[in-house]
């Protein structure tokens, strides 16, 4: 009778465990996803030219703007509110380290600073990389609690899968980051006007 109740609890609790573990996963779920969505909507908008540059900075605040709510997305996207929703996923676990529901710590930082380069005064190509960017850190948070969750309980004794894929993943991102750079500092470096030499 005493081993019928302690499995009955042990069965109660791995039921409440998963409950909670779901719950997690449906938010961060929620959450990266209309991340990844507003994103991706702002870089395929139609008038994403006219929030670019130093006149698409001034004239899409207007509200007669044709890309009024362009701007508002982004500014949505760049928000306060955001960078502390990605704090909160980020510190979800009280050790910090890499855990289910939450964003890694790598995964957290490198989102803001994703958000933090998003700037409109970058040229057309430039910003859509940047976007590409945040959306592809998104999708990898989701998909490596997705693989999380299901290595728990999936027939997977519990082992959460190690982070080589994880950390490759990371690796391209800023890769194309500094790609990104390197091409922005190509076409600055061409804009410069050559030295006129004074030697007679």
């Amino acid at each position: 009778m005493i081993a019928s109740d302690r499995k009955g609890r042990e069965a109660d609790k791995k039921s409440a465990d998963r409950a909670a573990d779901e719950a997690k996963l449906t938010n961060l779920e929620a959450t990266m996803g209309d991340f990844a969505a507003n994103a991706k909507a702002i870089k395929e908008h139609k008038n994403l030219d006219d929030v670019l540059g130093v006149s698409g900075a001034v004239f899409s605040r207007m509200p007669s703007s044709k890309a009024f709510g362009l701007r508002a997305n982004i500014d949505k996207l760049t928000a306060e509110a955001v960078i502390s929703k990605i704090e909160q996923l980020k510190s979800q676990s009280k050790t910090g380290a890499t855990g289910f529901g939450q964003l890694s710590n790598q995964e957290g930082e490198y989102l803001k600073n994703s958000i933090a380069n998003l700037n409109t005064l970058q040229n057309k190509e430039d910003f859509q990389a940047q976007l590409d960017t945040i959306i592809n850190y998104a999708n990898n948070a989701v998909e490596r609690n997705r693989k999380l969750y299901n290595a728990k309980y999936s027939g997977g004794g519990g082992e959460t899968p190690n982070n080589e894929a994880t950390s490759a993943s990371l690796h391209s991102m800023l890769l194309n980051r500094d790609q990104t750079q390197r091409r922005r500092s190509e076409r600055a470096s061409r804009r410069k006007p050559a030295r006129i030499s004074n030697a007679r």
